[in-house]
């Protein structure tokens, strides 16, 4: 449901990095408050629901839009009804609070549906059109629903009761860690191969693999206490009188989270480079080997990272995106197993939409010809939650009227086995024949029983997902059916 249209824009693309990025802004404001006893601890909680809203925007929005462009270019007008929800919709988005849009919504969605029994309406266009409204309205219970945590989180109390963890399932690169490790292990195994056959009878540094900024900045300093001030200490509190203005500002730069890092590199190096003994007096030919050592030993761990472990992001970019895929027919075999369940939905849900957030900037700012060819997850997304929704939430319905759609899950699985292997690939004609027979099927049996018409709703969403110029199917030439 979420195709991209025919003309991007660099604005649009910013637009969608941006909320991609949305719910890593806020793990990052909220990480601190770990440390800050139980009661952070519960706020935490609260402010992890946002994550889950903020991660929704990007289908929605990106559904809103492609239904959009899709009742433009089949020129289909809004009934009267429909765009005076829609026109509360705009209203109740700048500000009108007082609109009841969530029952305005409803109640054009329900007479769509009586405009198509009636006959006023095709089922293309009323599926179109009702399936916008949908969207409109999960817009505003997302909406709704931040704004209703933002006020806990704003006025929270201990007395607030926290809510569950809400991203119990995200995505993670087990590949790219992996190869992480490998390499810090060989990196670290070759420098110390060179510290061993480099290190002194006196001792030696091992060399580490640290920013060369901070080991710089340490073997500056240390040469000024060897040379400068320690040679001129010869008392215990002459030495405590030289070392306390280095480490008091040492201190001061690593309580500073922006400087953090560079602080702590700077004071694990210090000590093994001014090389203090019982007698106070540092060895200088020791410290000259250590300063050596550790910078071959960054140049050696440098270079082997960059040879093993030199990645661009379209190929991280490009394992969540099969590992997307890969989930989306892990779920399709359970749906057809009947072995589904509302948990495993929304895990899968919540999976996908973590990858999505992971591929968006890296896309932007590496488009790879695969990567690009290949999506970004969100119509996977979506077609995962409307295939549980078509069958698991319907299947005793879809039974009862003897409508099988074993043969349409088969190729659809065997579309995705394609996908793994060509992330370009694309629906077969055998598919599109499916999923025509047995929208014909339910469209025949909606208009003698109502129940029918929400797992025909499902249906056609996910034959919009997978043949978006597709027509509405021909019920006299199936065979010919494009």
């Amino acid at each position: 449901m979420t195709a991209m249209p025919a003309a991007k824009s660099l604005e649009r693309e910013d637009i969608l990095v941006q909320m991609a990025n949305y719910p890593l802004n806020v793990e990052t404001l909220i990480t601190h408050c770990v440390y800050e006893g139980d009661a952070a601890r519960r706020l935490v909680r609260l402010v992890s629901v946002q994550y889950q809203h903020l991660s929704y925007l990007i289908p929605t929005l990106t559904a809103i839009e492609s239904r959009l462009n899709l009742l433009a270019q089949q020129q289909i007008r809004f009934p009267d009804y429909v765009a005076t929800a829609f026109q509360q919709f705009l209203q109740w988005l700048n500000g009108d609070a007082q609109q009841p849009v969530r029952d305005r919504l409803t109640g054009a969605q329900e007479q769509l549906q009586q405009a198509w029994r009636k006959g006023r309406l095709n089922s293309e266009e009323s599926i179109l059109l009702i399936g916008l409204l949908e969207r409109l309205l999960n817009f505003v219970r997302i909406a709704d629903a931040y704004h209703s945590v933002s006020e806990r989180v704003s006025d929270w109390t201990p007395a607030v009761k926290p809510g569950k963890a809400s991203r119990a399932h995200k995505h993670v690169d087990k590949g790219l860690l992996l190869l992480s490790c490998f390499t810090a292990f060989i990196a670290t195994f070759a420098t110390c191969l060179f510290w061993i056959g480099s290190g002194w009878r006196d001792g030696s540094t091992a060399p580490m693999k640290l920013f060369l900024k901070g080991v710089l900045i340490s073997m500056a300093i240390s040469l000024i206490y060897v040379t400068l001030l320690i040679p001129q200490a010869v008392t215990f509190e002459a030495l405590v009188i030289c070392l306390a203005p280095g480490l008091f500002d040492l201190g001061l730069v690593i309580a500073n989270p922006s400087t953090n890092l560079i602080g702590l590199i700077v004071a694990t190096q210090i000590p093994g480079l001014i090389g203090m003994s019982h007698h106070f007096k540092p060895d200088l030919q020791l410290i000259v080997n250590a300063m050596i050592s550790t910078l071959v030993g960054i140049a050696v761990a440098l270079v082997l990272t960059l040879l093993i472990r030199n990645k661009r992001p379209a190929w991280t970019a490009t394992r969540a995106l099969r590992k997307g895929i890969r989930d989306l027919l892990q779920l399709i075999t359970a749906l057809r197993m009947n072995t589904a369940t509302l948990t495993a939905r929304q895990q899968f849900v919540a999976r996908t939409l973590d990858r999505v957030n992971v591929i968006l900037p890296r896309k932007r700012v590496d488009p790879a010809p695969e990567l690009v060819a290949g999506g970004n997850l969100i119509a996977e997304a979506w077609l995962g939650a409307n295939c549980y929704d078509y069958y698991t939430r319907h299947r005793h319905l879809l039974l009862a009227n003897q409508i099988e759609s074993a043969a349409m899950f088969h190729e659809l699985s065997q579309f995705l086995k394609q996908r793994l292997k060509t992330l370009d690939s694309t629906p077969s004609p055998a598919l599109l024949h499916e999923l025509d027979v047995l929208l014909l099927r339910l469209e025949a049996a909606a208009q003698q029983e109502n129940a029918l018409f929400a797992p025909l709703f499902h249906l056609f969403n996910i034959r919009l997902s997978l043949y978006l110029g597709a027509r509405w199917p021909q019920p006299l030439a199936p065979q010919n059916r494009t």
